[in-house]
């Protein structure tokens, strides 16, 4: 009942991963190009960093989403809590949809040689995408980079990219990960949204959940859920459910400021100094230019500048082509 309350169709701050989802921010834009560049490129290991819910694993599936399906064979562990090399390769192998059961480990790497090998004949690029990858030891890491030293011909056949938590990066000045570090052709840390960007953001979250347009949260209270959350996606995504819920059963119809208060003290939440940055126009009519940015946002869409380098992924790879700006 609350989601028609504020007119909308369901609720626009579930914590899903939908590539639909993704806010093109700056920092998103930034690691959604390196994204793709590395798996454009093929020549390394691309990093993505990122603090807990900034939004990584949405972005690994909005670039997977991105990517031609007649070229690209992915595989995705979200999880890679693995012991040994052989849960590892056995893992990858049923990520690919490579069904060989449990053998021994240099049976398995055969076998992934073997499927990689058929890819590369039919010019598919097999991509490797490891999540959470700040929860593999060093030597895990390591089988993973032999892994994706795997070649043909002097072609290399598979595509490795992890995302972890800044810890990773850290670890990586670890002497034993030496070979790994050097392998990494593309980094990037993913950082929280800009001041500007939380009322776009809202406004997007709003339109995907099918909002009407009309006003939801007072620009005041916007300031405070950027406050509270440190423009941190997932906690804004918290704390704006929540303080839609609150707003409904006082019977308001517009989430204010006092309601944010409330919300994150029960939250047990922190403000910082950081405060949403207005649109034009904001707080001489709110009303409108929420509904503005509503109508702005409902047909949203990756950028056109990464758009066309996803679509450049269907020709070979070009070397020292650029990233996008």
């Amino acid at each position: 009942m609350h989601f028609e309350h504020f007119g909308l169709k369901q609720n626009p701050f579930l914590l899903d991963t939908a590539a639909h989802c993704v806010f093109y921010g700056s920092s998103q834009r930034g690691a959604m190009a390196h994204l793709l560049y590395g798996m454009r490129e093929s020549r390394g290991i691309v990093l993505l960093l990122g603090e807990p819910g900034t939004g990584k694993t949405t972005l690994l599936r909005s670039a997977l989403a991105a990517l031609d399906p007649a070229l690209m064979t992915p595989c995705v562990l979200f999880n890679p809590m693995v012991e040994t090399v052989q849960d590892l390769l056995y893992n990858v192998l049923a990520g690919f949809k490579v069904n060989v059961g449990h053998r021994p480990a240099m049976e398995l790497l055969a076998a992934l040689q073997t499927f990689l090998e058929s890819q590369a004949a039919r010019e598919f690029r097999p991509v490797l995408v490891v999540d959470e990858a700040q929860h593999l030891d060093i030597r895990m890491l390591e089988n993973l980079r032999l892994i994706s030293n795997l070649e043909s011909d002097g072609r290399r056949l598979l595509q490795l990219v992890l995302s972890a938590q800044p810890e990773l990066g850290e670890r990586l000045a670890n002497p034993r990960l030496q070979a790994l570090c050097q392998r990494i052709v593309a980094r990037y840390r993913l950082q929280n949204l800009q001041p500007a960007e939380v009322w776009p953001y809202l406004a997007l979250r709003v339109a995907r959940a099918g909002g009407d347009g009309r006003s939801i949260f007072q620009p005041s209270a916007v300031s405070l859920l950027a406050a509270y959350s440190r423009r941190v996606p997932r906690l804004l995504n918290v704390l704006a459910d929540h303080c839609l819920i609150a707003a409904f059963a006082q019977g308001d119809s517009e989430v204010g400021p006092e309601v944010v208060r409330v919300v994150a003290r029960h939250l047990e939440l922190t403000a910082d100094d950081s405060q949403a940055t207005a649109p034009a126009g904001a707080d001489r009519d709110s009303a409108s230019t929420w509904r503005a940015l509503v109508e702005e946002y409902r047909d949203y869409k990756m950028p056109e500048t990464l758009l066309r380098f996803a679509g450049s992924l269907r020709s070979q790879p070009a070397v020292g082509s650029a990233l996008p700006a």
